[in-house]
């Protein structure tokens, strides 16, 4: 009985470890019984991880070699790279089209806007993605962290959201009317002076208009008065 009840407690000890090393949250693809850092698993849950001063983030790894460390590590943060470019396009695309929701442009025009605006992440120069962190497994897979600092970020998205209304001026014109196409034209021209301001749409805060910030979805949502008269 007693060897029972000291089995108990050594498997609820180990397990209760094992999670407090993350192991629930985060393995190594390459050893799935092998606990991780949280950001191995942020291409899969890009919401888990944020680094101060960078806008985005994305993973890579390499198999390690013999030839050392260094070159290991480079090689995983060229297969970081080709994800980044991808997070950053699909991002970036986003921030473009809620930026033209915010003018109330349809969700399926913006589409069809933004399949037409190419993200270059190729201006994106290799000092602007640094490593942030690094990990290896047992196995010997070697996994970085890398990031797009916050100022090279805001250019891309201004960029994108630039580009969006410069390729599509006449038909956001003829569709938006001219008061509200003046309103975009205008927070354009302030964007392209200064990118910080994609901030402001990036939230989608409006002076004057109060938010709440949703609990399951992360996301700022705009309140609205009750104007109902009372009865």
């Amino acid at each position: 009985m007693k060897s029972r009840v000291l089995l108990g407690v050594l498997v609820c000890m180990t397990i209760f470890s094992l999670v407090g090393l993350g192991y629930a949250q985060c393995t190594f693809p390459d050893n799935v019984s092998e606990a991780a850092p949280v950001w191995v698993c942020s291409d899969e849950n890009p919401g888990a991880v944020a680094v101060d001063g960078f806008r985005y983030l994305a993973t890579g790894s390499a198999k390690a070699s013999k030839i050392g460390a260094y070159y290991d590590r480079d090689q995983a943060a060229v297969n970081a790279r080709n994800r980044l470019a991808f997070r950053i396009e699909t991002q970036v695309t986003s921030e473009a089209k809620n930026f033209l929701a915010v003018y109330g442009v349809d969700q399926d025009v913006a589409d069809q806007y933004n399949t037409k605006t190419s993200i270059q992440f190729a201006h994106v120069k290799l000092q602007d993605c640094p490593i942030l962190a690094t990990a290896q497994s047992a196995k010997g897979e070697v996994y970085v962290l890398i990031g797009v600092n916050n100022a090279t970020g805001r250019e891309l998205a201004a960029s994108a959201m630039t580009s969006s209304f410069r390729n599509n001026r006449a038909d956001l014109q003829r569709r938006l009317g001219d008061k509200e196409f003046d309103k975009m034209q205008s927070k354009i021209s302030e964007i392209e002076n200064n990118p910080d301001r994609v901030d402001d749409i990036r939230a989608n805060k409006e002076p004057g208009t109060e938010y709440f910030r949703d609990p399951n979805t992360k996301e700022l949502v705009k309140l609205v008065p009750d104007t109902k008269k009372k009865e």
